[in-house]
Protein backbone atom coordinates (compact mmCIF):
# COMPACT_ATOMS: atom_id res chain seq x y z
CA UNK A 1 0.00 0.00 0.00
CA UNK A 2 0.97 3.46 -1.04
CA UNK A 3 1.50 6.43 2.29
CA UNK A 4 -1.86 8.11 2.98
CA UNK A 5 -3.00 10.32 0.60
CA UNK A 6 -5.77 12.71 0.87
CA UNK A 7 -8.98 12.23 -1.30
CA UNK A 8 -12.40 14.55 -1.32
CA UNK A 9 -13.91 11.10 0.74
CA UNK A 10 -11.02 10.85 3.06
CA UNK A 11 -7.64 9.42 3.64
CA UNK A 12 -6.85 6.59 0.99
CA UNK A 13 -3.99 4.20 0.63
CA UNK A 14 -3.30 3.02 -3.06
CA UNK A 15 -1.83 -0.36 -4.04
CA UNK A 16 -2.22 -2.80 -6.85
CA UNK A 17 -3.69 -6.92 -6.88
CA UNK A 18 -1.49 -8.68 -3.88
CA UNK A 19 -1.26 -5.52 -1.59
CA UNK A 20 -1.82 -6.95 1.85
CA UNK A 21 -2.43 -6.03 5.40
CA UNK A 22 -0.07 -7.32 8.38
CA UNK A 23 -2.58 -7.50 11.53
CA UNK A 24 -1.25 -8.82 14.70
CA UNK A 25 -4.31 -11.43 15.93
CA UNK A 26 -5.00 -13.37 19.29
CA UNK A 27 -4.56 -16.97 18.15
CA UNK A 28 -7.68 -19.39 19.15
CA UNK A 29 -9.99 -16.52 17.35
CA UNK A 30 -12.09 -15.66 14.57
CA UNK A 31 -12.16 -12.37 13.64
CA UNK A 32 -15.13 -10.40 11.35
CA UNK A 33 -13.12 -8.22 8.98
CA UNK A 34 -15.10 -5.17 7.35
CA UNK A 35 -13.11 -3.65 4.54
CA UNK A 36 -13.51 -0.92 2.31
CA UNK A 37 -11.87 -1.24 -0.76
CA UNK A 38 -12.66 0.22 -4.26
CA UNK A 39 -11.81 -2.11 -6.88
CA UNK A 40 -12.79 -2.55 -10.66
CA UNK A 41 -13.12 -6.07 -10.40
CA UNK A 42 -13.74 -8.61 -7.90
CA UNK A 43 -11.67 -9.05 -5.09
CA UNK A 44 -10.38 -11.94 -3.74
CA UNK A 45 -9.18 -11.83 0.29
CA UNK A 46 -6.70 -14.32 1.82
CA UNK A 47 -5.51 -14.84 5.65
CA UNK A 48 -1.84 -15.98 5.76
CA UNK A 49 -2.60 -18.05 2.00
CA UNK A 50 -5.74 -19.33 2.40
CA UNK A 51 -8.70 -18.33 0.36
CA UNK A 52 -11.62 -16.99 3.27
CA UNK A 53 -13.64 -14.71 0.91
CA UNK A 54 -14.36 -12.37 -2.37
CA UNK A 55 -15.62 -8.82 -2.36
CA UNK A 56 -17.57 -7.78 -5.47
CA UNK A 57 -16.81 -5.11 -7.10
CA UNK A 58 -17.99 -1.38 -5.52
CA UNK A 59 -17.56 1.79 -4.95
CA UNK A 60 -19.49 2.79 -1.20
CA UNK A 61 -20.25 -0.48 0.00
CA UNK A 62 -18.12 -2.50 2.58
CA UNK A 63 -17.16 -5.96 2.32
CA UNK A 64 -17.68 -8.42 5.43
CA UNK A 65 -15.21 -11.46 6.00
CA UNK A 66 -14.69 -13.62 8.55
CA UNK A 67 -11.21 -14.88 9.38
CA UNK A 68 -11.69 -18.50 10.97
CA UNK A 69 -9.68 -19.18 14.01
CA UNK A 70 -8.17 -22.27 12.24
CA UNK A 71 -6.19 -20.04 10.15
CA UNK A 72 -4.89 -17.56 12.89
CA UNK A 73 -1.41 -17.61 13.69
CA UNK A 74 0.60 -16.71 17.02
CA UNK A 75 1.95 -13.27 15.94
CA UNK A 76 1.60 -11.24 12.67
CA UNK A 77 -1.02 -12.57 9.71
CA UNK A 78 -1.34 -11.10 6.21
CA UNK A 79 -4.63 -10.24 4.70
CA UNK A 80 -3.99 -10.08 1.09
CA UNK A 81 -6.28 -8.94 -1.50
CA UNK A 82 -6.01 -10.31 -4.80
CA UNK A 83 -7.79 -9.87 -8.13
CA UNK A 84 -7.81 -12.08 -11.07
CA UNK A 85 -5.16 -10.76 -13.94
CA UNK A 86 -4.04 -12.16 -16.97
CA UNK A 87 -0.84 -12.03 -18.04
CA UNK A 88 -0.87 -9.19 -20.59
CA UNK A 89 -2.69 -7.00 -18.56
CA UNK A 90 -0.57 -4.25 -15.85
CA UNK A 91 -1.46 -4.70 -12.01
CA UNK A 92 -4.99 -3.69 -10.86
CA UNK A 93 -5.46 -0.73 -9.00
CA UNK A 94 -6.64 -1.00 -5.57
CA UNK A 95 -8.17 1.99 -2.81
CA UNK A 96 -7.81 1.11 0.28
CA UNK A 97 -10.28 3.46 2.44
CA UNK A 98 -10.00 1.89 5.70
CA UNK A 99 -10.87 -1.36 7.96
CA UNK A 100 -12.68 -2.76 11.06
CA UNK A 101 -11.66 -5.48 12.93
CA UNK A 102 -14.21 -7.38 15.46
CA UNK A 103 -12.77 -10.32 17.75
CA UNK A 104 -15.43 -13.27 17.50
CA UNK A 105 -16.68 -15.08 21.34
CA UNK A 106 -14.75 -18.51 21.30
CA UNK A 107 -17.44 -21.32 20.04
CA UNK A 108 -17.80 -23.74 23.29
Amino acid sequence: WSGPERSPTGTVRRGVSGATLLLPLDLGHSYRVTLDIVATTPIEVRLNGETVGECAPRARTRCEITLPARLVKAGVNAVTASVAESADTEPMPLTFRGATIRRLEREP
